[in-house]
């Protein structure tokens, strides 16, 4: 039976301990009620599809493999981060080695309607790229940032991250491509860091998504 591999980042300040784990089949409920009113490029979009997809993603890129990623190939990984047991996001995290240079490309990030306002964007932050340039070994990451939100944008600024280009983003008018890279990456401190491993079979129920369960069953799968 085929394996999936998985990686939990705790990132603890103080007396708060932040938790980036894979999103698994508990999390749908909390994924759709963060994703209801994210801004898509288009219409149409389901969300209950969306988790399906996220989730199949992830665990597909980890059946029977983990790090590092072979040249010309990627690996997606769809993330729930949580501040002391409470979770506030969840992030598609998608890491490219199709050329060689392994690199972060667009992830993607949504925070739950409850858990806004809070400064938590800079948290995500703080645990994302911990594991990606540290663990994972990103050499860049590319990111975009629609043009009316102002708040990421500031920070983007502040940071000092490269403007690339601006594009139109369909029902969003205009997105900004920004880069951040290894080098200018320092881990900041007041922090400290721990990444566990553990494994799990393929059909274990935490993955029981239709598309993972569409790898495994077969057509006459539960008759007698």
């Amino acid at each position: 039976m085929a394996t999936i591999t998985e990686h939990t980042i705790k990132m603890t300040e103080g007396s708060d301990v932040y938790i980036m784990r894979p999103m698994l089949l508990s999390d749908k409920t909390f994924f759709i009620e963060t994703m209801a009113d994210f801004p898509y490029e288009k219409t149409g979009v389901n969300s209950e599809r969306t988790f399906d997809k996220y989730v199949y993603s992830w665990v597909m890129c980890f059946k029977d493999s983990d790090f590092p990623i072979a040249k010309g190939h990627e690996k997606v990984y769809t993330f729930i981060i949580s501040k002391n047991d409470t979770p506030f996001c969840m992030t598609k995290l998608t890491y490219d080695n199709f050329t060689g240079t392994l690199y972060e490309r667009d992830p993607v990030v949504a925070f739950h309607p409850s858990q806004r306002g809070k400064g938590l964007y800079r948290k995500y932050l703080d645990i994302t790229h911990y594991w990606s340039y540290i663990q994972v070994g990103i050499e860049y990451s590319t990111y975009e940032t629609y043009d009316k939100v102002v708040q990421i944008k500031k920070i983007q600024k502040e940071k000092g991250w490269e403007y690339i280009e601006t594009l139109p983003a369909g029902l969003q008018n205009t997105k900004h491509i920004f880069k951040n890279t290894k080098a200018q990456y320092s881990q900041p401190s007041g922090y400290t860091f721990e990444v566990t491993k553990a494994t799990y079979d393929l059909t274990n129920e935490r993955y029981s998504t239709p598309a993972v369960q569409a790898t495994y069953l077969t057509w006459d799968s539960g008759l007698s």
